[in-house]
């Protein structure tokens, strides 16, 4: 009797719990629906009030449709925000990164300037805002330039991963100067030369023979079935071709190129057979022995 009034209460505290949860839920969703009310100018003067501290807040207005004027009333609140908070503050961080949030959802020729003036500042925090923002703009020549430049002057490598995010400017900057920035990122490496494809497939193929996997990687990244040719080459030629066969089954498979894989599974094969010397042979009948 005592253990079924125990699972009684039990069960009763459980329910109570849940009823006080789903309570608790509603009140913060019916906040949140109330702030959704809001005009937008209440919402921009509650967010320079509280210099981007009110997360709900914040999401609400990423999630908002803004015309082009409120878009720019939205940067000039951000840009104000980001003067009055630069001095260090237990509630800097957190502003930050929610000034990142929203500055990204605003139109890439409105956010520009402020996203350049982050890029300028010599806190890696305060970059960390416009590398979020800058993620939607086009990287011209003049922005390449500007992104050299500050990696020159701050070692910070996200201004170079920046510039690869699209085409190339190859009359600004030299692959093989950034593959040797990256000489110890296999990923970055393979980034470098995706980039210099999109912008010139002739000049990318020229980086083919001093990085042949990053090489093989980024064209079966994009795709460029018309380097089979090349891909093959690369593999026949190379020195330690085992160290490429994978990498070059994955481009097949990205290729489609069903009758090239059948042909390096045959060379896969003979390259097994071949490893079957005696001393390998005597091994393998150990290990099978044992």
């Amino acid at each position: 009797m005592m253990a079924k009034s125990k699972e009684i209460a039990e069960e009763s505290i459980l329910g109570a719990l849940a009823v006080m949860q789903a309570i608790d839920d509603a009140r913060r969703t019916i906040a949140l629906a109330k702030i959704r009310c809001l005009p937008f100018e209440t919402l921009l003067r509650r967010l320079s009030d509280c210099g981007a501290q009110e997360s709900e807040l914040v999401y609400v207005l990423i999630e908002s449709a803004r015309s082009a004027d409120e878009d720019s009333a939205l940067t000039a609140a951000l840009d104000e925000i980001l003067k009055s908070i630069d001095a260090p503050n237990p509630d800097r961080d957190r502003g930050e990164r929610n000034i990142a949030r929203l500055l990204r959802t605003v139109r890439p020729e409105i956010s520009k300037a402020l996203a350049i003036d982050c890029l300028k500042h010599r806190r890696k925090s305060r970059r960390t805002i416009g590398f979020r923002a800058a993620a939607n703009l086009e990287i011209d020549g003049d922005l390449t330039h500007f992104c050299l430049r500050r990696f020159s002057e701050t070692d910070d490598d996200r201004f170079l991963k920046l510039i690869l995010s699209r085409p190339l400017q190859l009359e600004q900057v030299s692959p093989d100067e950034l593959i040797r920035e990256f000489a110890d990122d296999e990923y970055w490496k393979m980034r470098v030369i995706e980039s210099t494809l999109r912008a010139d497939q002739k000049v990318g193929l020229q980086l083919s023979n001093n990085s042949p996997k990053s090489f093989i990687w980024a064209a079966g990244r994009l795709g460029l079935s018309n380097f089979i040719p090349e891909i093959k080459g690369l593999l026949s030629s190379s020195n330690d071709a085992h160290s490429l066969l994978g990498i070059v089954a994955w481009a097949f498979g990205r290729f489609r190129a069903a009758s090239e894989l059948e042909s390096l599974s045959q060379l896969v094969d003979d390259l097994a057979q071949s490893m079957k010397v005696p001393e390998l042979q005597r091994f393998e009948g150990e290990l099978n022995q044992r």
